[in-house]
């Protein structure tokens, strides 16, 4: 039943794998500084890290006590 709702269509196995451009932003002499679905996801992982890190080193909230 599950396969009766999924109508996605891959060309390619790699086609899951594309960069794109969520907001492209370029600048002069040829710089480009697009945010990409890529981008995107190392940013969200990061902050996840980070928010893990302070939590367990700063304040002791994942760390059981006493």
């Amino acid at each position: 039943m599950l396969s009766n709702n999924l109508n996605i269509i891959v060309s390619s196995p790699l086609e899951q794998f594309n960069i794109v451009s969520l907001f492209p932003i370029s600048l002069p002499f040829g710089i480009d500084l697009s945010l990409t679905n890529s981008a995107l996801i190392e940013i969200i992982a990061i902050s996840l890290f980070i928010i893990l890190l302070k939590l367990t080193v700063e304040k002791s909230t994942l760390v059981p006590t006493h």
